[in-house]
């Protein structure tokens, strides 16, 4: 599969949990439940393969307590929702700096070979 289409496939995966809108990219200016992944890491694997690791980026409420309450709420479906497409093995807070201002976030890491 091309990087492109895996992004999509993300994407889509994305979307289909209530209350959250995946994108192939990053918008140009993210909102709360906007979700889209990025390519941070190739790793040559055997032969011509490569292990692809992925960061989903997910915004959630600004707000440190509506954030994690956000979190609690869609946390159990992000997961089920990538897992047909990626192998899930951590999800972490992070602050995504923009012109607008910091923008509190998830950032889900899975792997999937390409």
């Amino acid at each position: 599969m091309s990087l492109a289409n895996k992004r999509d496939e993300i994407a889509n995966a994305l979307s289909r949990v209530a209350g959250v809108k995946g994108h192939a990219r990053r918008p140009a200016a993210p909102n709360e439940g906007d979700a889209w992944p990025m390519l941070p890491v190739l790793e040559l694997a055997t032969g011509d393969a490569f292990m692809a690791t992925w960061g989903v980026r997910v915004v959630v409420p600004p707000d440190e307590v509506a954030a994690a309450e956000w979190w609690d709420l869609h946390w159990p479906d992000l997961y089920f929702a990538l897992r047909p497409v990626l192998a899930i093995s951590r999800a972490v807070p992070i602050v995504i700096e923009s012109n607008a201002g910091n923008i509190l976030a998830f950032e889900i890491t899975g792997t999937a070979e390409e």
